[in-house]
């Protein structure tokens, strides 16, 4: 891990040395600026990597809840991260991890906060020398502008060893999950039928508990894809999830719909399309996900 200066506190009235530590975020959209917020309010140094030259800048955002500035560095080839965190879109990855690669530190911990599957596979592939993390966030955030707006609470989960606490604050603690995959398949699960069919009816999160049949149905499909991986969850607790989480988040809009109405890619390869290509594999049909999927894709060309 490389070194960095340290900084003293006050522990029981004695100065005590502390490591100031440097953060990289690649991906500086609402999830990679919600994690910047949470990591500077903890008292490290923000940094960014990005590989298009125009936002290679220092970025400065306002947290509104909290009425905060943050202000995320360029990182400068002197800087020494203790961690990056990637929160690209899923799409992304294939396009700027490989350009990035050369500017990252081998040996340093690579945390995947990004939605779907096959990412952190993907990332350890490019990335050999860098011990990969995987890791999701059940928080609601998105921005306005400079501004971060959250539209819930909620916890960043991580797998692995390592001791990541110190990335979280009160409002976004990081918590170690000792069943990572699982908690990333129950949220594929969620994503896989929220985000799709709130985007196909342009509502909002709540609005989905009318469709309690279509989501049950669609909730099967999943589960015939995943049940070898889901241990003793059933059907029936993957649909209560679903249900639990809509309701939830009733008013929120999901970041496919956001994605959508803003014109850009959305991560449906990632979500449905692993999920299809796993029925592919196991011979399972899903005519409900391979109806979603196509209906995404269309909306993507229709708003582009």
């Amino acid at each position: 891990m490389p070194q960095q200066p340290e900084e003293t506190a006050q522990k029981n009235g004695v100065a005590v040395a502390m490591k100031s530590r440097t953060v990289a975020i690649i991906g500086l959209g609402a999830v990679g600026r919600l994690v910047a917020s949470a990591a500077a309010a903890g008292g490290s140094r923000i940094v960014h990597l990005d590989s298009r030259s125009e936002r290679q800048r220092d970025i400065s955002f306002l947290v509104q809840d909290e009425n905060r500035a943050v202000t995320v560095f360029r990182q400068k080839p002197e800087d020494r991260p203790d961690l990056y965190v990637i929160t690209l879109k899923s799409y992304a990855n294939r396009e700027a991890l490989p350009a990035l690669g050369a500017r990252m530190l081998a040996d340093v911990p690579a945390v995947v906060l990004q939605n779907g599957m096959g990412n952190v596979e993907y990332v350890a592939s490019v990335l050999p020398d860098n011990p990969v993390i995987p890791a999701i966030t059940t928080a609601g955030v998105y921005r306005r502008g400079d501004s971060l707006i959250r539209a819930g609470s909620g916890v960043v989960r991580y797998g692995g060893n390592a001791d990541l606490a110190w990335m979280g604050c009160g409002s976004l603690p990081w918590l170690r999950d000792p069943d990572i995959r699982l908690t990333m398949l129950k949220k594929l699960t969620v994503n896989a039928v929220i985000n799709p069919l709130s985007a196909i009816y342009d509502v909002k999160n709540g609005f989905l508990l009318q469709r309690a049949d279509l989501i049950k149905k669609i909730t099967r499909e999943i589960y015939n894809i995943l049940s070898g991986d889901c241990g003793c969850l059933t059907e029936t607790d993957l649909y209560l999830l679903v249900i639990d989480v809509a309701r939830a988040t009733a008013d929120n809009c999901s970041s496919m719909l956001e994605d959508i109405r803003h014109g850009r890619k959305t991560e449906i390869e990632s979500i449905v399309g692993y999920l299809l290509s796993r029925a592919r594999s196991s011979g399972v049909q899903t005519p409900l996900l391979n109806d979603m999927y196509q209906k995404i894709k269309a909306l993507e060309i229709k708003h582009a």
